[in-house]
């Protein structure tokens, strides 16, 4: 399981109808404390706060029915705080005819890639990085394209060492 299907599963998990809300929408039910800090943290980005605590972190945006302003500005703030974000309307979902919600984000969170497309006469060093390219936790992953660069070549020259 991947570390935002965890922390979505905890927050299931936790969640009891006595939690207090986690918006605006009944801020009567916000500590001050809690209000105060959200309401710093905005006004330190509105003027120049640049770091990025959603790195690595995507956002799964699933509506069933359209929202351009929604959309626009959950993609804005979600690339502003350094995090990606994934949008998936009725179209490209089974929404709406008989999978749930919850059916949908659980299959995107826990599909598996199918690793028998790998091609099977691939070396066991490939399949080991297509393996890695493809973790579900980022920390896990190659940190770039130029890591990957780096361990192509390694395995190409060890190739070469062997064949020589």
């Amino acid at each position: 399981m991947s570390g935002l299907a965890r922390e979505i599963a905890s927050l299931v998990e936790r969640h009891t109808p006595l939690d207090p809300p986690r918006h605006f929408l009944d801020i009567d039910q916000l500590e001050i404390g809690e209000l105060r800090a959200m309401l710093d943290a905005g006004f330190a980005y509105k003027h120049g706060r640049r770091d990025r605590p959603l790195a690595a972190k995507t956002l799964a945006m699933i509506f069933e029915k359209p929202s351009t302003r929604t959309r626009v500005s959950f993609e804005v703030a979600m690339r502003q705080l350094g995090g990606d974000t994934l949008y998936l309307n009725a179209a490209d979902t089974q929404l709406g005819r008989g999978e749930t919600l919850a059916d949908t984000a659980n299959a995107v969170l826990n599909a598996e890639p199918d690793w028998d497309r790998i091609p099977s006469d691939s070396s066991p060093e490939l399949r080991r990085l297509v393996r890695q390219c493809l973790k579900r936790e980022a920390n896990e992953r190659l940190d770039s394209a130029e890591s990957l660069r780096v361990e192509l070549q390694r395995i190409e020259g060890r190739r070469r060492h062997l064949s020589s």
